[in-house]
């Protein structure tokens, strides 16, 4: 059966907390609750070696996937050779397949899991920018622009790229709403993000938690 090279690494979330900046992991977050998780879906190349990320505005051609992760200061030496072991294993897979769209996300997993917040955003801008039918690289990204670099308006935007690719997200949606709710203070949008949600996803139980807490604030 295959394996990713985080999975045979052995990465758990145990060591993620360790780590400090990996709390969140690309297939199973879920911190404001039990949601379906973001699977990666079927993707094709858009057939062009520079392409546009509508959410960031850039022209992106083929990043260098060789490059060493720039470890955050506060990444353990044992952690930073795990984390090492496990690049070299991706790095590989994508020697072999540089359309290894899985090995691509697992690539900026691993840079962000060391604090290398430009290198991950730079993979997953890439795979937004030259593979449709996938919304894992768009969910990475609102996660990583929500949580570890606070830029709200590209978190936003790549959560409803996510959502508009993957409809059944119900983490994407949640994330939204918590942002809008519990970062923002908007409620109107976090209120619209759930009744959307459960438009796409109805009888949802985590996104009617969620709606019933907004509605008994």
């Amino acid at each position: 059966m295959y394996m990713t090279a985080l999975q045979k690494l052995g990465l758990t979330i145990g060591v993620l907390a360790i780590v400090g900046v990996g709390v969140y992991m690309v297939f199973y977050r879920g911190a404001a609750g039990p949601g379906s998780g973001p699977q990666a879906a079927t993707s094709t190349p858009n057939g062009a070696a520079t392409s546009t990320n509508p959410s960031a505005g850039l022209t992106l051609s083929t990043p260098d996937y060789k490059k060493p992760i720039a470890f955050s200061a506060g990444t353990s030496v044992d952690i930073r050779a795990q984390l090492n072991a496990s690049l070299k294993l991706v790095q590989a897979q994508l020697d072999k397949n540089p359309l290894d769209i899985k090995a691509w996300v697992d690539l900026g997993t691993l840079h962000k899991m060391g604090g290398d917040y430009r290198l991950a955003a730079e993979y997953w801008e890439y795979l937004t920018s030259s593979y449709s039918g996938t919304g894992t690289p768009y969910y990475s990204l609102g996660d990583l622009y929500q949580n570890f670099i606070k830029d709200y308006a590209k978190a936003e935007a790549n959560y409803l790229l996510a959502v508009k690719v993957q409809p059944a997200n119900v983490d994407a949606y949640a994330s939204l709403y918590t942002m809008y709710h519990h970062t923002l203070g908007d409620d109107i949008k976090a209120a619209a993000i759930l009744e959307q949600g459960l438009k796409a996803n109805p009888g949802n139980n985590y996104l009617l938690s969620l709606q019933a807490e907004l509605r008994g604030n």
